[in-house]
């Protein structure tokens, strides 16, 4: 019980410090068409579900399951120049 709360509180944490900053990139996983995961900031990379990723429900969140082969989020090459052009992540 004392590990679930601690997580929340962090979770609430992180959650509220990431809000305070303007996001490159954001995949909240709540809007998935297909296997494009819409990205929720206003850059508007979206990725691609490859392999046997999935987006699944856990509780009231959406998360991403890398399943059991080779499954990851591709954001492509253009969150890559995000990411390239940042030093604070």
């Amino acid at each position: 019980m004392k590990r679930l709360i601690i997580i929340n509180i962090l979770f609430g944490i992180i959650t509220l410090h990431a809000s305070a900053q303007e996001l490159k990139l954001h995949y909240d996983f709540s809007s998935v068409k297909g296997t494009t995961v819409t990205d929720m900031s206003a850059s508007g990379i979206d990725a691609t579900l490859r392999g046997s990723a999935k987006v699944q429900q856990m509780g009231k969140y959406q998360v991403l399951n890398l399943g059991t082969a080779s499954g990851y989020l591709d954001m492509g090459t253009a969150a890559g120049n995000v990411f390239r052009q940042t030093d604070n992540y």
